[in-house]
């Protein structure tokens, strides 16, 4: 056990490959604290610690262990360009679940693809989500019920599959950032990267009906295959879907 509240400048070999932290009085882990880490792949927290603003922004991160965070204090984790992935961030030992004080959560610029429904589960003090510029292309239905004060959500530069699994995301998206300062804005740089017909479509120029599938067991609107339109074709529970122009 440590006396210290920060690092000082140094305190670690540049060849350092693993870091355990136990009990200290550590209260602040900044970018600079891991400057000159190469080589550091396994960071380990665990509970007693009095750590609450954690960043480890650009160090290529291959696993925090799921108990790394648990009995913490911690309300801000920014970890950007930390080459994070689903499976590291939501996977089934998830160390993020485990922040519970958790108030701002800063995941950009990574490697994330999609976003279970329960990524987020029991971290409802959230108020600032940040997920842009990763590689997401889907998100199941839905993640963000988990947020009770949600005040500011970015999500934009993503490559979105806006098909019917998406659709629900689109009608959430119109209707949360119309709230949130700068939304407009956060809209416009949404876009579709596929299907073909709406890759580059920005969000806030199309309906939710245009989110279709082509499979007609799909579970929301299906696509007319035979047209290079954006019309659909009644969904697979017999409503009838009119027509986009």
């Amino acid at each position: 056990m440590t006396t210290t509240t920060d690092f000082p400048r140094g305190a670690f070999k540049n060849d350092t490959k693993r870091l355990s932290i136990q009990k200290s009085n550590i209260k602040n882990l900044t970018k600079e604290d891991f400057v000159g880490l190469p080589a550091l792949v396994y960071l380990h927290f665990l509970n007693g610690t009095k750590v609450s603003y954690v960043n480890l922004r650009g160090n290529s991160i291959v696993k925090i262990d799921s108990d790394a965070m648990r009995g913490g204090q911690i309300n801000t984790f920014i970890c950007n360009y930390c080459g994070l992935t689903t499976d590291k961030v939501f996977g089934n030992d998830s160390f993020l679940l485990q922040m519970t004080s958790l108030r701002r959560l800063d995941l950009g610029f990574n490697e994330i693809t999609h976003v279970p429904k329960d990524a987020f589960k029991g971290l409802s003090n959230i108020t600032l989500l940040r997920l842009y510029y990763n590689n997401i292309s889907a998100i199941e239905e839905n993640p963000f019920t988990a947020f009770t004060d949600l005040k500011s959500f970015e999500i934009q530069k993503n490559p979105f599959k806006c098909d019917c699994h998406l659709g629900w995301f689109h009608e959430f998206s119109l209707s949360h950032f119309k709230t949130q300062h700068g939304g407009d804005q956060l809209l416009k740089n949404m876009t579709c990267a596929s299907p073909t017909n709406l890759a580059d479509k920005k969000f806030s120029d199309l309906e939710t009906s245009q989110f279709c599938c082509t499979a007609i067991n799909s579970p929301g609107p299906v696509c007319d295959v035979d047209s290079n339109r954006t019309t659909v074709l009644p969904d697979s529970k017999g409503t009838t879907v009119r027509p986009t122009s």
